[in-house]
């Protein structure tokens, strides 16, 4: 089991599965996996989330319930071009070469190099979205 989703985290201290701790709060199983996998919450779902966390004694999750450090920051779909940027901002792209070009240049790049991995832990490749195609229901 996962353990780096502080929602999944509570489900399972918690003893339930999806279906269940959907029905707990409101949601279906598939939003709750979704949140699992990354999906925005809505912050009045947080807010129940971080209650029954503190209800049941699990104020470390309710804590980290409150942080972005577990949330996807950014999203890639692979083989598709990133959107271009607003004017004088350098993009994604050209973020990522900067770090890995500094780190590759430093000899000690020890903390540059954990700079870069963690900003690829919050980052999430996914597929891309289907769309529907026109006059289809």
């Amino acid at each position: 089991m996962k353990s780096d989703n502080p929602v999944r985290r509570l489900r399972a201290f918690l003893g339930l599965n999806q279906i269940d701790f959907g029905r707990l709060v409101g949601k279906s199983n598939a939003t709750i996996r979704n949140y699992e996998n990354g999906m925005t919450i809505p912050p009045e779902v947080m807010e129940r989330f971080k209650s029954l966390a503190a209800e049941k004694g699990l104020a470390d999750i309710a804590l980290e319930l409150s942080s972005d450090d577990w949330r996807v920051q950014t999203v890639i779909y692979p083989l598709k071009p990133p959107p271009d940027p607003p004017a004088g901002t350098p993009s994604a792209h050209a973020r990522w070469r900067a770090l890995v070009d500094a780190a590759l240049d430093d000899p000690d790049f020890g903390p540059l190099l954990v700079h870069l991995l963690s900003a690829f832990e919050r980052t999430k490749i996914v597929p891309e979205p289907k769309t529907r195609k026109a006059g289809k229901k």
